[in-house]
């Protein structure tokens, strides 16, 4: 039986370099998210494609956010911060609040709650505060305690895929489901 892995020095193989490991992180699909709060003055965003569902109970996510963040230390300091997980038919959404504009904002739909920041239309949204954050690296690993959550169920999210974004398809063979209780146990 072959594996499929290559370590013999094959075009599979890649140096382990910045580049390297970009390119195989790339690999790892994952939710592009807005993680947004307002801080009294205008609303505060960044965008994120590591939302990782950590715990059940206690209800917890986690992202990981760039050390050199300006955005993040404003959105730490608020008591609670939205985080919505585009949909698929939001990638102008996703490349507008991860510029540095200066209005990242303009014509992002939106709603507040509190000091948190949802965009509307997303795919789930999530209202958070920080709990814990650890460094990790050149990124912080931001753990964030979920105090409420919601999901559109007419539309699937939007998934950042070997370095572009991509939706979701439909997988034909219904034998591949498996019910939540029997994976995560």
């Amino acid at each position: 039986m072959t594996s499929g892995l290559s370590l013999d020095g094959s075009s599979a193989d890649l140096a382990l370099s910045a580049d390297g490991l970009r390119r195989s992180y790339s690999f790892v699909p994952s939710a592009v998210s807005a993680v947004c709060g307002h801080d009294g003055e205008a609303p505060r965003g960044l965008v994120v494609a590591t939302l990782q569902p950590v715990s059940l109970a206690p209800a917890l996510l986690g992202v990981l956010i760039q050390s050199t963040s300006t955005t993040w230390p404003v959105l730490a300091g608020l008591d609670r911060i939205g985080v919505s997980v585009f949909s698929e038919h939001q990638s102008g959404y996703a490349r507008q609040l991860a510029s540095h504009a200066p209005n990242r904002f303009a014509g992002v739909s939106t709603q507040e709650r509190d000091t948190a920041v949802f965009v509307n239309d997303a795919a789930a949204w999530f209202e958070v505060s920080p709990a814990a954050v650890t460094e990790a690296g050149d990124h912080l690993f931001v753990l964030l305690e979920v105090h409420s959550c919601h999901v559109n169920e007419d539309t699937d999210p939007l998934v950042f895929h070997r370095s572009r974004f991509r939706a979701v398809k439909p997988w034909r063979d219904s034998s591949a489901y498996w019910p939540l209780d029997d994976v995560w146990q």
